[in-house]
């Protein structure tokens, strides 16, 4: 039995695999007291030459390699903490890098008190090769951008590319909602979100920490428009499985939803009153929020369509 389980589900990012599991190595807690898991989601390129490699060279630490064959990072999330050999599972994006207290100080966050579900950490964003001109700081935290101050605090959200997880939770809760989270490179989440309110409701405490401090890689493939247009679609339509996943009423919450979002919708369009640090900026924000608003408004009336006609 270990102290913590680090699990790494991954999906054709051999290049960064390396420099992710490179990062565990250099944690000040001891080896000893952790395993590695690489969850691989059906990856086509060299993941399991490049775990192979780092198992090699690095024999003190438990390192063990699972494949999920059915797609979607839910499912890669699951068989992680449900392949764990400890009552803690962290969670580390396959582009990130862990800093070298960060194992040791979620620890210490699950020392602080009982009934905590998961402890969250603060993640910063390394661009590359620079933060493009017209990203607006709101839409960072969809590169990863995450921070709850400089304090430790409870909280009501902790982020699934930094965060660890009761598995004693993640059991009584039933882990991850397949029907969400991204599948491939589709955009899609909400998984996290609905797993958060989960615990709230349950009565648990979520934690968060800047000591547990991720670094999260946004290079030229994600720091394009497209990739952002993209993401908020995806955005969309996880939005609108959540909601309706939670309503007793759906016809009466999706009727309530399209309303709100037609009106936001106009208002992206015709109320022209700057939010943003300059034009670029703001035309990229109302444009972005206008394609989530669009997708949702398009899932919703498909549901209320099978509706009526049922």
């Amino acid at each position: 039995m270990y102290k913590i389980s680090v699990v790494i589900c991954t999906y054709n990012r051999d290049k960064f695999l390396d420099i992710c599991l490179e990062s565990l190595f250099k944690q000040n807690l001891p080896s000893y007291d952790f395993e590695i898991i690489v969850v691989d989601n059906n990856s086509t390129d060299n993941t399991k030459e490049v775990f192979d490699t780092k198992k090699l060279e690095n024999p003190s630490f438990e390192m063990r390699y699972i494949e999920e064959k059915t797609q979607g990072l839910s499912y890669a999330r699951n068989t992680g903490w449900q392949a764990a050999n400890s009552p803690y599972v962290y969670y580390l994006d396959d582009d990130g890098k862990a800093s070298p207290q960060l194992l040791g100080e979620f620890l210490r966050l699950f020392s602080l008190k009982e009934n905590i579900a998961a402890c969250g950490g603060k993640i910063i964003v390394e661009y590359d090769p620079e933060k493009p001109d017209w990203l607006p700081h709101f839409f960072e935290r969809f590169y990863g951008d995450y921070s709850r101050g400089e304090e430790v605090v409870e909280c009501e959200y902790v982020p699934g590319g930094n965060s660890t997880w009761s598995v004693d939770f993640l059991k009584e809760s039933g882990g991850f909602a397949t029907e969400l989270g991204r599948v491939g490179q589709d955009g899609a989440g909400c998984e996290e979100s609905l797993l958060n309110a989960r615990a709230v409701q349950m009565g648990y405490t979520l934690m968060y920490s800047p000591d547990a401090l991720m670094y999260h890689y946004a290079g030229p493939s994600r720091l394009n428009i497209k990739w952002l247009f993209q993401r908020m679609r995806g955005q969309g339509k996880s939005s609108t499985k959540l909601i309706l996943m939670n309503s007793d009423n759906k016809k009466r919450v999706a009727i309530h939803c399209v309303k709100v979002d037609v009106k936001l919708l106009l208002k992206y369009f015709f109320i022209w009153k700057y939010t943003e640090k300059n034009l670029k900026q703001e035309l990229v924000s109302r444009a972005s929020l206008s394609i989530e608003k669009i997708q949702r408004i398009k899932d919703f009336s498909k549901y209320l369509a099978i509706f009526w006609k049922a």
